[in-house]
């Protein structure tokens, strides 16, 4: 097939493969190895300015092979894809062979390159493979490895990546009752857009780390592992009060999002398919004990504004929502939002989405603000202009906004929901929610 597409079209012929040890050369892990690693070579070939005349791809029981005809100079061609070998682990795993068009394949060696070296041991590869050195099982084991370290870092990633995008849009979403937003500070004395931004830009290693938490407890029953989510969370916190000079900018979001990206990690590394049902179950089965924190409130020398409103009208707070898998948010307030991107700006929706979040649950920043009553009160208010056939919804919360600013009311507790309803929403678009890969 070589000799023939270099015959035919007299131009340099890329050949990719993927090196796999044993007689099975087929599996999801290496489906996943190889079409990334077409990826990075179309993104190699684009920056240098290689057009790519034919291509073909045989998915074969052998092994997938891919045949890429290329208008350019053999050797340059060779030496910008000797990169895609070398920059990243899984690179190890590749065969890219070019040939010029007399049929000659191009050794890594006229390049300044040296060997490739054993995965194993530091020796050469080949002269390991050719003394069969190490078991065809040692390998496989060690190629897998690579394989699964790329992936779950490229994941954990991406989940990071989303989950900082959307507390920064949460913060930009214009006008939120009594909240922190472009046109104001919102009842807070405290906080500015700025510090805000400060703070979920802090927060994003752990937002990683938090997917890693449910990735390396894929076989731990899940209501063992909030305890370890637990003291990583506290971490988190100290990491955002040190960036805010102890103002307390994100600690409920530090709370959500860790147990739903944790929740994610557990079952991206079990590989069960994400679904809205799925990741519901496994957020509830994951903060089984979460409610036991109201147990020990009466040994507490200091209780959290949450705490406070369970002691005085037995309001779970964002601890009931967590237990019961955040279960509004995935039967009504995503449904809200994509409902009406189809009519709306992104910020309008999400306006009107968290309007939709403050009248559906007991926000306990916002009563220990106020009180229960003044809460319903404002709650009706937002039911009563939300079921008129038009309204001016932007107007509408910017005059509730005023009547929060004036009363001293936050609904602190509604704009976590609303930067993770925004995560779910790009959750949905970013990532294949069959086979949790991100899209191109």
């Amino acid at each position: 097939m070589q000799k023939d597409l270099i015959e035919k079209y007299q131009l340099p012929l890329v050949v990719f493969t993927l090196n796999i040890a044993g007689p099975v050369k087929v599996f999801d892990l290496t489906r996943r190895t190889f079409y990334e690693g077409m990826s990075m070579i179309k993104e190699k070939l684009f920056v240098n300015n290689f057009s790519i005349f034919k291509e073909a791809i045989y998915e074969k029981i052998t092994g997938y092979e891919a045949y890429l005809l290329l208008d350019g100079d053999a050797n340059n061609i060779k030496y910008s894809l000797l990169e895609v070998e070398e920059d990243t682990s899984l690179g190890r795993l590749f065969d890219i062979d070019v040939f010029d068009i007399t049929g000659d394949k191009l050794c890594r060696t006229n390049y300044n390159k040296s060997f490739r070296k054993c995965l194993i041991c530091d020796n050469v590869a080949f002269e390991c493979g050719r003394s069969r050195k190490h078991s065809v099982d040692e390998v496989l084991e060690k190629e897998i490895e690579i394989m699964l370290d790329y992936f779950n870092q490229k994941y954990a990633t991406k989940l990071s990546q989303i989950a900082l995008k959307s507390l920064l849009y949460e913060i930009n979403t214009t006008p939120k009752p009594g909240l922190v937003d472009l046109n104001n500070n919102g009842a807070h004395t405290d906080l500015t857009v700025y510090l805000l931004q400060k703070s979920a830009i802090c927060l994003e290693p752990f937002f990683k780390k938090f997917v890693y938490v449910g990735i390396n407890n894929k076989e731990e029953k899940l209501s063992n592992i909030l305890p370890k989510l637990r003291i990583l969370g506290k971490s988190a916190e100290y990491r955002m009060f040190k960036t805010t000079k102890n103002i307390n900018t994100h600690k409920g979001a530090i709370f959500i999002f860790s147990i739903v990206l944790c929740s994610l990690g557990w079952l991206y590394a079990n590989n069960i398919a994400y679904s809205r049902e799925g990741i519901e179950k496994t957020i509830k089965e994951l903060s089984t004990n979460i409610l036991n924190d109201f147990s020990y409130i009466s040994r507490k020398k200091h209780v959290t504004h949450g705490e406070e409103v369970f002691i005085k009208y037995n309001i779970l707070g964002i601890r009931g929502e967590a237990a019961s898998g955040f279960h509004s948010l995935f039967t009504s307030f995503i449904t809200c939002l994509n409902n009406q991107l189809q009519k709306h700006s992104f910020n309008d929706s999400g306006v009107y989405t968290l309007l939709n979040i403050i009248m559906g649950i007991d926000d306990t920043n916002m009563i220990s603000r106020s009180d229960y009553e003044t809460v319903t009160y404002f709650k009706e208010e937002i039911h009563n202009a939300m079921s008129r056939e038009t309204i001016d919804i932007i107007n509408f919360a910017s005059n509730l906004d005023k009547e929060f600013i004036h009363k001293g009311i936050s609904a602190g507790g509604s704009a976590d929901l609303l930067a993770l309803t925004y995560f779910i929403y790009f959750y949905e678009r970013e990532v294949d929610v069959n086979l949790d890969r991100m899209k191109s």
